[in-house]
């Protein structure tokens, strides 16, 4: 019996051992998901001040009232599909955040000058600058992603009518018939100061 009792207390031993090496782990688990989260942070407060520092940056207008950084991506972006207008991107860049003059995450979530949602970006971001990062902040990346998703969204379809591929893809864009009609009037504004 005293044999058994041994084992038994050097089981007990090897258990409290365990539960303490359990309990340090879990507070370097929790240490370690603070520290991530943290960086987490940082880098989206990063992200956010490198916006705006862009935009400070970005005081240079072409006569359209575009900063001529945004309007040299939407031109660029802007042939990506058959029925895809350059004119017709600045003009969701104009409402989705003034041309990112407006930065940051808008009440539902929206995120970048074109303000995408988290899924969406994940789905259509597109490294736009070149820069082996997608990031929504980043203007190029933003613009060519929101290009690639108008495309995807209807504009690339060439057997559809363009003004119904228009209302189609950027109801896709943001499903309300109010947000197209406001695009498509901010498209409007833009094609009169061309002449």
């Amino acid at each position: 019996m005293s044999e058994l009792q041994a084992q038994a207390g050097k089981a007990e031993t090897a258990l409290e051992e365990a539960r303490r090496t359990l309990r340090r782990l879990d507070r370097k688990a929790q240490q370690a998901k603070a520290a991530d989260e943290a960086r987490r942070e940082l880098a989206r407060v990063q992200r956010v001040a490198d916006a705006k520092r862009r935009n400070a940056t970005s005081k240079v207008v072409t006569a359209l009232g575009i900063p001529a950084d945004f309007e040299k991506a939407y031109r660029a972006a802007g042939s990506r599909c058959v029925g895809l207008r350059w004119t017709l991107l600045a003009a969701v860049g104009q409402v989705e955040s003034g041309h990112g003059r407006n930065v940051g995450p808008s009440s539902a979530g929206a995120k970048g000058p074109m303000q995408f949602m988290a899924p969406t970006f994940a789905a259509y971001g597109v490294d736009g600058d070149g820069d082996g990062v997608i990031d929504v902040w980043d203007p190029e990346d933003a613009i060519f992603s929101a290009a690639r998703y108008l495309c995807a969204s209807g504009l690339d379809d060439a057997k559809q009518d363009s003004a119904a591929r228009d209302r189609d893809a950027l109801f896709a864009y943001n499903r309300a018939d109010w947000y197209v009609d406001l695009v498509l009037s901010a498209e409007q504004a833009i094609l009169s100061k061309m002449g």
